[in-house]
């Protein structure tokens, strides 16, 4: 059981990675969504809506390159990944 749950959670993921993506950029140190980050994170909730049966949870996480104190960067990422997740909710994720 424990191999087909990780095929269809494999299976899964390629989907999302096909038809909406499974990253948003974000300029120079902004935590704040463009334009594109929007759109492909529509698209993403909709599939998270959609496959929500068999999703048991959902990981964001928020990535800075190497510029600035690792202090710094964990901070921003953070924050990049809240404001990822306030959009996910806001479009109809549930927030558990």
């Amino acid at each position: 059981a424990n191999t087909a749950v990780t095929k269809e959670v494999l299976e899964l993921r390629q989907d999302l990675e096909a038809t909406a993506g499974d990253r948003v950029r974000f300029g120079y140190d902004s935590a704040s969504l463009t334009p594109a980050a929007q759109k492909t994170l529509r698209e993403v909730a909709q599939f998270i809506i959609k496959n929500q049966k068999s999703l048991n949870n959902v990981v964001i996480e928020g990535h800075c390159d190497e510029r600035g104190t690792r202090e710094y960067n964990l901070a921003l990422g953070d924050r990049r990944a809240v404001a990822v997740k306030k959009f996910l909710v806001g479009a109809g994720v549930p927030k558990n």
